[in-house]
């Protein structure tokens, strides 16, 4: 599995959690977090 830096990933009995994880910055959405998705 990749190292991710702003985001968290988890599965869970066949359920894939992912969570925003950058709350210095109220999670605000950036281009990390968009290439880490994709």
């Amino acid at each position: 599995m990749a190292a991710f830096t702003q985001i968290r990933y988890d599965v869970s009995d066949a359920i894939a959690t992912i969570t925003l994880s950058r709350p210095e910055k109220m999670n605000a959405f950036t281009g990390v977090m968009m290439r880490e998705l994709l």
